[in-house]
């Protein structure tokens, strides 16, 4: 649970710094990001992610 968590905290921390249109087009830089970010936190847990799959970005702004 403290991964699942970790992570989506993350992954909001990462596209909360990015433009909209660079959340759709910026997979690789995301993925870099979440990997340095996720292995950092996870090292002193002796813990190694090799894969990480994302279910669903839903954006909730409305769109006008």
């Amino acid at each position: 649970m403290a991964i699942e968590n970790l992570t989506a905290t993350s992954l909001r921390n990462i596209i909360g710094d990015l433009e909209l249109d660079q959340t759709l087009t910026s997979r690789e830089t995301i993925n870099a990001k979440m990997r340095e970010t996720l292995d950092i936190a996870t090292d002193p847990w002796g813990i190694n992610l090799k894969g990480r799959r994302r279910k669903d970005v839903n954006n909730s702004c409305s769109r006008r």
